[in-house]
């Protein structure tokens, strides 16, 4: 890797914010449905992490970035949720770059739903996070079909 250290077998990521420019659709669209993530609170998120740097910067915002090379990744979000878009735009970013991706998409949930024991979906989505480890993790050991 680029740190001398060898890549990651995979990457699962729940209801990410791939963009701080925040130009997803759903930002606005999810206003009054998604109680956690507002236009406001992605707004100040953003800018404080960035502390005046581009926000379309890829290292920022990975949906502006390249991702040829990269191990397989695992999103999930909650199709009413204000970063939705975001992991729509990440999956197309991904699989336009050759990258293998899969985007597991939760109907009427709220944002970071696997946190949340209670829910039933979190318990479905944290096995779909235990499934995709164990195969990414398998085919790192073994990478050669049949092992």
């Amino acid at each position: 890797g680029d740190l001398g250290r060898p890549p990651q077998a995979g990457v699962a990521a729940a209801c990410p914010m791939t963009d701080l420019a925040a130009t997803g659709e759903s930002v606005d669209a999810a206003a009054g449905r998604d109680p956690i993530s507002t236009r406001r609170l992605l707004t100040q998120m953003a800018t404080g992490y960035l502390q005046g740097h581009d926000p379309r910067e890829p290292l920022a915002s990975p949906i502006y970035g390249d991702f040829r090379n990269l191990p397989p990744l695992l999103v999930q979000a909650a199709e009413n949720e204000a970063l939705y878009a975001d992991a729509v735009r990440l999956a197309d970013a991904a699989r336009r770059d050759g990258a293998e991706i899969e985007l597991d998409t939760y109907r009427d949930t709220v944002h970071i739903f696997p946190v949340f024991d209670f829910l039933p979906e979190s318990e479905w989505a944290l096995g779909r996070i235990a499934t995709f480890a164990r195969a990414v993790l398998k085919a790192r050991a073994c990478p050669e079909a049949g092992c």
